[in-house]
């Protein structure tokens, strides 16, 4: 998915990126490439990148039953122990319901060798939901086929979780522990398989990290609002009256569940980079006004200084000439 249209300045985030509190996969490369470890690859399935999109095809290997498969994982590690965990991605499939409970034709799990387990198949027009080790839940629910999804799991230690897919909350409850929890091996994994028909699985995004402050403008909860939470900010942008969604909660600064221009210039009040201003935003151009940036502050105390010292050099001259009777006579004569 193309993401600069919104943008009139340049604002490049590397096709995954490990920021201070978040790990973003923005698809632009093949997974190894990105940090992920290949896990598993059977009869050689097929994956490239176009458009800011990761492809993924798998068919039945021929004169077998089998299906092709790609598995690749990453571990938390730096992740163990986070109070506030988040994983949201976006992505679709053509593959058919009939694979889900032999995992096909996509997977994402989260899990490791303690309790808490979440383990989601998805195919064109449903998911398949699977909870905790030993399972204490599983669902079936269905989807629009033929259009992304943004998919998004928020955990808050051991007291809550919720899944959603896009604004909708599919489950939530009191999950089986922390999760990543110290000393569980805790990771993130990823397939496209085939298990009848042959498939392909479109991925876009996979992100997960520290769920971030509400109304902060610090997607990656880094302690600054810089270029990088500028990057996300576009992109959660919804305009006026449109829900953004529970993953734009950081950029929602009034709290009105839409990301618009108010909450732009909101942004901007709090961008804190030393160095370069925020880019200009063409959804807001000509909106409200401008919020004073560090080198505008600058331009404007330099400029001040050089009327200030001119008018000073101005009534010094005039001073030095008024300043003596004699001296105004002589000059007149």
């Amino acid at each position: 998915m193309s993401r600069a249209l919104l943008l009139t300045g340049l604002v490049l985030v590397p096709a995954a990126i490990s920021l201070a509190d978040v790990f973003s996969y923005e698809c632009d490369s093949l997974p190894v490439d990105a940090g992920w470890s290949l896990l598993q690859v059977y009869c050689d399935p097929i994956e490239w990148v176009a458009d800011g999109w990761l492809h993924q095809h798998t068919e039945i290997c021929p004169g077998t039953e089998w299906g092709q498969q790609f598995d690749y994982g990453r571990d938390l590690a730096e992740f163990q122990g986070a109070p506030h965990f988040f994983i949201e991605w976006r992505m679709y499939s053509d593959g058919l319901a009939t694979g889900l409970d032999f995992g096909s034709p996509a997977v994402l799990a989260a899990g490791g060798i303690g309790p808490a387990l979440y383990h989601f198949v998805l195919a064109r027009d449903q998911i398949r939901f699977v909870r905790d080790n030993p399972i204490s839940l599983v669902i079936y629910p269905e989807i629009l086929p033929g259009v992304p999804h943004i998919y998004r799991l928020e955990i808050q230690g051991g007291s809550w979780y919720t899944f959603y897919v896009d604004r909708e909350v599919i489950s939530e409850g009191v999950p089986a522990g922390p999760y990543p929890f110290p000393g569980h091996d805790p990771a993130i994994n990823i397939r496209a398989k085939t298990y009848d028909v042959a498939n392909t699985v479109w991925w876009d995004y996979i992100r997960y990290g520290d769920i971030p402050a509400d109304g902060s403008g610090d997607y990656d909860t880094s302690g600054t609002v810089d270029a990088a939470d500028f990057y996300f900010f576009a992109e959660y942008f919804s305009g006026p009256g449109v829900d953004a969604g529970p993953g734009a909660r950081w950029a929602d600064f009034d709290a009105d569940t839409d990301v618009d221009c108010a909450d732009w210039m909101a942004f901007q009040a709090v961008w804190t980079d030393p160095v370069d201003d925020p880019p200009v935003f063409s959804p807001c151009i000509g909106f409200g006004s401008p919020i004073p940036t560090v080198s505008q502050w600058g331009v404007g105390v330099m400029a001040l200084l050089i009327t200030t010292c001119a008018t000073l050099v101005f009534f010094r001259r005039r001073l030095d000439g008024l300043g003596d009777p004699a001296t105004r006579h002589a000059r007149a004569g």
